[in-house]
């Protein structure tokens, strides 16, 4: 049986958002902009008495300003699955009872404790720790000592000292490290992410587990059966079975890894388009801590092939999207913000470009290279040339002009209810964006394989509709063709790490580490799709 013992500050909770905040509304940092901790850390020890004025700091953020910090995201995921299995978890804490130079005297003990409960962290129901099995140490040999004393098997702290101590018992030890080590002791085991830690501990969810999970955070859905589907896009799906219904549980990408807020925008994305009869799923539940979206389950079938049946929905769901767009414009700028990855100007086209292709530099893979160097970039440099002298290449798409866009949108996110009704799904990246875009995304996207004769008639149709967009007939001439080289990159995701990740995550069964094979051929067959849409990039006329 694990007996998992876990750090507190910088592990669990996290303060990257709360340190800036409380050092701007104090004064201590002015006209700069920081992004976590150490940013901060860093500015202020560069400062006459900055380290005086960093332990201030601490002491208020530990203290008095505890309770706004946030959690890293996927614990809640890690804290129910070992619970679940029965794994007995302790919290052990270096940390002294009141914060430097605090003159409130303000317990950052019981501060932590409260924000604990506040999380649901602590509790008294088999889902959470007992407050008994919370231990704060005033110093690290105490700490290390509780360790042992509670016998642990495993160990998960945030700073590899503590770790590597002389006196540190020869349990597992698991360095949770959200940025990528540049060395790493051999005997510690690097997490990214606390799903990271979840998959090497427990290795994935069952079935089982899902059930029991979901009859104790939703009771009412009366869950009674759970079963895997096959993966959509990067987020793993399950079919929820109760005696009356029917619901679809989506769980995201790490968003330790992956920032992006999936959920957020999926669910607020279904919950305003149902509330005008759009046709999408309903949203039932957000579970925000858990990063879990349970959404109403659609009888139909996959759209195998794009006809011109399914293109006449297409052209209404945008059609409709474009009208209220415009006829509600000041009420959704304030709903919704920028699709991810949106791209306003030739400029951030461009830019997107060369930031994936960038990511692929380092990958060792002599034949990717190859591709890359020899085929790819040499055509990249020459539209991009080209389309650097466009007169509306460096100007942003004005708000007017922009449309709410699905982002991902097509036959591969549809469901066929009938003749007369297809459903759209994955609204994980919808917001505002150039029209351009979302029409280049569904010309080129892979999954639909659309034919020439479609092609054709959907870039007729997104002609006239636009037809208010003075420059859109020439963006569009501009920029097709590169969103076109942007999608052999996307195509080449699996062989960057993270991303490979996203898509294993999404499986049926994951891939082992014995199935290495499989995943050379997948990033091969990959790579011969980048292959044959460069050509066909290629043979588009002028």
């Amino acid at each position: 049986m694990f007996r998992i013992g876990i750090d507190f500050d910088n592990t669990i909770v996290c303060y990257d958002r709360l340190f800036p905040k409380i050092a701007s509304d104090l004064g201590l940092v002015k006209d700069a902009v920081f992004s976590s901790k150490n940013d901060v850390k860093a500015h202020l020890l560069q400062q006459k008495s900055g380290d005086l004025t960093w332990q201030k700091l601490q002491g208020q953020v530990y203290g008095k300003y505890m309770l706004q910090s946030d959690i890293f995201h996927e614990f809640h995921e890690f804290l129910y699955l070992s619970k679940q299995r029965g794994v007995h978890l302790y919290i052990v804490s270096h940390k002294s009872e009141f914060g430097h130079f605090d003159e409130e005297k303000i317990s950052l003990r019981q501060q932590a404790l409260n924000w604990l409960k506040q999380q649901e962290i602590v509790g008294t129901d088999r889902w959470s720790i007992s407050e008994n099995n919370i231990f704060f140490e005033s110093t690290r040999k105490d700490k290390i000592e509780r360790i042992k004393s509670l016998e642990c098997t495993h160990f998960i702290d945030d700073l590899q000292v503590v770790l590597m101590d002389k006196n540190f018992p020869n349990i597992q030890k698991l360095w949770f490290n959200p940025d990528p080590p540049s060395l790493t002791e051999e005997s510690i085991n690097n997490f990214q992410s606390w799903r990271q830690i979840t998959n090497y501990l427990y290795h994935s969810w069952e079935e089982k587990d899902i059930v029991e999970l979901t009859q104790h955070k939703f009771p009412y859905l009366n869950i009674e059966k759970v079963l895997l589907q096959k993966g959509q896009g990067n987020s793993k799906i399950y079919k929820l079975l109760s005696s009356q219904k029917k619901y679809i549980l989506k769980i995201y990408p790490d968003r330790q890894i992956d920032v992006r807020p999936r959920l957020e925008t999926e669910s607020l994305a279904y919950q305003t388009l149902c509330s005008q009869k759009y046709p999408v799923p309903e949203c039932v539940i957000l579970d925000s801590r858990l990063g879990w979206g349970i959404y109403s389950w659609i009888n139909g079938q996959s759209v195998e092939q794009v006809d011109q049946v399914f293109l006449s929905h297409v052209f209404d769901f945008v059609r409709r999207l474009l009208k209220d767009s415009r006829s509600q414009a000041e009420q959704l700028s304030q709903v919704f913000s920028k699709a991810s990855e949106a791209c306003l100007s030739g400029s951030e086209l461009i830019r997107q470009i060369e930031t994936r292709r960038k990511k692929l530099t380092s990958v060792n893979s002599e034949m990717l290279q190859s591709f890359l160097n020899e085929n790819f970039d040499p055509y990249f440099q020459s539209l991009s040339i080209e389309v650097k002298c466009k007169h509306f290449f460096a100007e942003s798409l004005p708000q007017s002009l922009q449309i709410l866009s699905p982002a991902d949108f097509g036959s591969h996110n549809a469901i066929k209810v009938n003749e007369k009704q297809f459903i759209f799904l994955d609204f994980e990246y919808f917001g505002w964006d150039d029209p351009v875009k979302l029409v280049s995304d569904f010309y080129w996207h892979p999954a639909m394989n659309l034919s020439p004769t479609f092609k054709n008639e959907w870039l007729d149709f997104a002609k006239s509709l636009f037809i208010d967009d003075d420059s859109f007939h020439e963006r569009l001439n501009a920029y097709l063709p590169l969103y076109g080289l942007r999608w052999c990159l996307i195509l080449l995701n699996e062989f960057l790490e993270d991303k490979l990740q996203h898509r294993l995550h999404a499986q049926v069964s994951s891939l082992e580490p014995k199935c290495s094979q499989d995943i050379a051929n997948l990033q091969h067959r990959q790579l011969n799709k980048a292959k044959n849409l460069l050509a066909i990039i290629k043979e588009m006329p002028v």
